[in-house]
């Protein structure tokens, strides 16, 4: 169970750059996720292909309490342009914030990446380069840490993958420490 949680933690910085993108302008009303901000230092759409969108220099998306950051944020959107094809985030990728998941637990997420791509069609998200993840469970205190080279999330198998190459995947999981026992009542009191 709690490793379903973690696939829905790491999808959710995924889905906020997706989701971040619907942006048509640079802030967008009431979503499924809330309010979403899109901040960045230049943005583009070419002409020759509408559908596309380029956000960078210093790229902030907020959604919720969630944050999502990047140098380059370029998005394809679907013929019907309500959509996105593919989205790439690039350079210097980071997730922080804290997520909600379907069951209502709450998660403090803090993650890292060189880049990271989404492609609806095959239902692939990826985290590229340098990943380092880290999140609490806000209930429970449980603590995970995960460190590799590529994570991939299939949707439709709802599986992660983590690469390291030649490495091993280094992850960490951490129940919270349980509390001391109470001492026995102090016998023989005056």
């Amino acid at each position: 169970m709690r490793f379903r949680h973690l696939c829905l933690v790491l999808m959710v910085a995924l889905a906020l750059i997706a989701v971040g993108l619907a942006a048509e302008a640079q802030t967008l009303g009431s979503t499924t996720f809330g309010k979403i901000v899109i901040r960045s230092n230049a943005s583009e759409w070419d002409m020759n292909s509408p559908g596309t969108m380029v956000w960078s220099k210093g790229v902030t998306v907020t959604v919720g309490d969630m944050t999502v950051t990047c140098e380059r944020l370029k998005a394809w959107r679907t013929k019907d342009m309500r959509d996105f094809e593919r989205i790439e985030a690039e350079g210097n990728v980071r997730v922080n914030g804290t997520y909600t998941a379907a069951d209502k637990t709450k998660w403090t997420v803090k993650g890292s990446s060189e880049a990271a791509t989404f492609d609806r069609k095959i239902g692939t998200g990826v985290l590229r380069g340098a990943v380092d993840f880290h999140a609490v469970n806000a209930t429970t205190g449980s603590v995970l840490n995960v460190q590799a080279e590529k994570l991939i999330y299939d949707q439709k198998t709802q599986k992660l993958r983590f690469e390291r190459g030649d490495r091993p995947v280094q992850m960490e999981f951490e129940e919270p420490q349980k509390a001391a026992a109470t001492p026995p009542a102090a016998e023989g009191k005056k």
